[in-house]
């Protein structure tokens, strides 16, 4: 009755696991000079809505960051908009790659040479969401069960 629950739940931590073996495998990536293209950030409102008053006076919480960049491996020239294995907010990726002169360090997967990141690591934040979903489905279907036999 509750299997799907029980197999998103696992998938959820896997999932976690899979974010983070790749995170910290990007710091054994191989590391190549690119350019930046087009870099963009946002911030998204905070308080709720129109009807919690002051809400445009309360500071915003959430920074999100949009940056494409270029980089050229073995003469072949590729494009990417991906930052890492992070959230796209609240990286403070915009500020400091606008004060390089366009040149960045890029990381590149040694298998498939289309993949690559600007940022090396994990994001915890990301790692921590998709483990405490797994686990509280898990647990919550483990009740469920227990309370329905």
């Amino acid at each position: 009755m509750f299997r799907k629950t029980r197999n998103l739940g696992v998938c959820l931590i896997i999932l976690a696991g899979l974010v983070l073996i790749l995170g910290v495998s990007t710091h054994s990536w191989t590391e190549v000079t690119g350019e930046v293209n087009n870099t963009d950030s946002f911030n998204s409102p905070s308080g709720g809505g129109i009807s919690t008053p002051y809400s445009n006076s309360l500071p915003s919480l959430n920074s999100w960051e949009l940056i494409n960049y270029s980089y050229e491996l073995n003469g072949k020239t590729y494009n990417s908009n991906f930052i890492g294995f992070y959230l796209p907010f609240n990286n403070d990726l915009v500020n400091e790659l606008t004060s390089l002169n366009g040149d960045i360090k890029v990381y590149i997967f040694p298998l498939l040479s289309y993949i690559s990141v600007i940022k090396k690591g994990a994001d915890y934040r990301l790692v921590g969401i998709f483990l405490i979903l797994g686990i509280g489905l898990l647990i919550v279907r483990a009740w469920l069960v227990s309370l329905f036999n």
